[in-house]
């Protein structure tokens, strides 16, 4: 069972409890909604900025949500930790005895995590072994104000991707090749799927009452009808990589994802779009070759960012940046940037796109045409999530460990250090 390490401690400071308009009052799925456009600005937040660093475990995706910073760590201490948006203070941390390496989801005080990692029992081939995920697999509910367990549900294997809340149900797409429909308010199981392969990290995307994602051994596209929990269909892919590990977006009639074929024994990054009503490709993009990851978070597509008519995404194999017409997959533009792997979704803010590489660069471009607007670098590398910005302020967090709050008009000046 995981153990709650430090309790709430004083409640919020007074100011962040007066401001209960940062951030969102409930996140039902992986980068806020089918585009990943996790940005908040409202009239209240507006002109919000806060600057502090935070040293500690890594935090792959923070969530704020109600006026408090959430996230889930990769590396030791694993947990759950609250922070103080405005002050960087830590509320409380939930200790856990397996990695949180997906972005919480929240409704009505509860926080839903859940705890896997990334190994397996015996090694893929191509008959795939039945689970992914060593260690302690739980599906997780936390009284959000006080880091509190309500419940644990025990599975068999990973909970890497973040969870769906839709409807009356938690929806869990696993390491254990199934969907589950878990009762928000008790973790009992109210119906199960089966499916052929595992879910690695790609957090499913909503539209409709239709969920997307990508497996693993067999390498299969899925659409999930959550009204019913039947699968609508699935599409088989050539890929050997990816595709289980990318967060898909969606507009009305397609749903987009990234993976690596391997072309003439080389490993090639592919952007794909899937016809959400079919299953069908609609288009599909070679956008570079070059080497796998081998070190770090093994991610070997980015996290696409969607915003009107385009998509924009990094790549960790081609190691650049894109900019995609969502219609037709045509190229609007591409940065190479300084040629390292690019896995974190890119961010929109303030008039610009913020996007860090495996090495701790963080660029800030223009939207309209990738042109490099300035470049910050941090003690860290960036991990595959998805920044969160409230008002004008980023928060995001490098892989040793320092969890940062950042004007973003300040990351656009050439002589600005975190």
């Amino acid at each position: 069972m995981a153990l709650s390490l430090v309790t709430w401690m004083t409640g919020l400071d007074q100011n962040a409890a007066a401001a209960p308009i940062l951030g969102v009052n409930r996140l039902t799925e992986f980068g806020m909604n089918n585009a990943h456009d996790q940005a908040v600005e409202n009239a209240a937040n507006r002109n919000f900025t806060a600057f502090w660093t935070r040293p500690g475990p890594a935090i792959m995706d923070p969530a704020l949500i109600n006026g408090v910073l959430y996230g889930g760590t990769v590396n030791p201490p694993y947990g759950v930790i609250a922070v103080n948006p405005i002050t960087g203070r830590t509320l409380w941390f939930h200790v856990f005895a397996n990695q949180i390496m997906n972005s919480p989801v929240y409704d009505h005080g509860t926080i839903f995590v859940g705890e896997g990692n990334n190994k397996y029992y015996a090694p893929p081939v191509t008959r795939h072994p039945d689970r992914r995920g060593t260690g302690v697999n739980q599906v997780v509910a936390i009284n959000a104000q006080t880091g509190a367990t309500d419940w644990v549900y025990n599975t068999q294997g990973e909970n890497m991707p973040s969870f769906v809340l839709y409807g009356h149900g938690l929806y869990v797409a696993n390491g254990a090749d199934q969907v589950l429909d878990l009762a928000p308010a008790t973790g009992k199981v109210a119906r199960w799927l089966p499916i052929r392969s595992y879910v690695s990290m790609s957090s499913p995307t909503v539209v409709g009452d239709t969920a997307f994602f990508g497996g693993a051994f067999p390498y299969n596209m899925y659409a999930v009808d959550l009204s019913n929990l039947a699968l609508r269909w699935s599409t088989h892919t050539p890929a050997v990589a990816g595709l289980d590990d990318c967060a898909p977006v969606a507009n009305r009639t397609d749903v987009f994802i990234g993976a690596v074929y391997d072309i003439h024994h080389k490993s090639a990054a592919m952007f794909l779009a899937f016809n959400q009503a079919t299953g069908k490709i609609s288009w599909k993009r070679i956008i570079g070759y070059g080497a796998r990851p081998t070190k770090g978070a093994l991610y070997e597509s980015g996290v696409p960012l969607l915003v009107h008519n385009t998509i924009y995404v990094g790549s960790s194999v081609a190691d650049a940046v894109y900019a995609f017409n969502a219609d037709n997959g045509q190229v609007r533009w591409s940065n190479r940037l300084n040629g390292r792997p690019v896995a974190q979704a890119p961010v929109l803010a303030g008039g610009h796109l913020f996007v860090g590489d495996a090495r701790g660069t963080l660029f800030v471009l223009n939207p309209a045409d990738g042109h490099l607007v300035n470049t910050v670098q941090f003690p860290g590398s960036f991990m595959p999530g998805v920044p969160f910005v409230d008002g004008r302020t980023l928060f995001v967090s490098t892989r040793n460990g320092e969890l940062f709050a950042l004007p973003i008009a300040d990351l656009q000046h050439p002589s600005f250090r975190p």
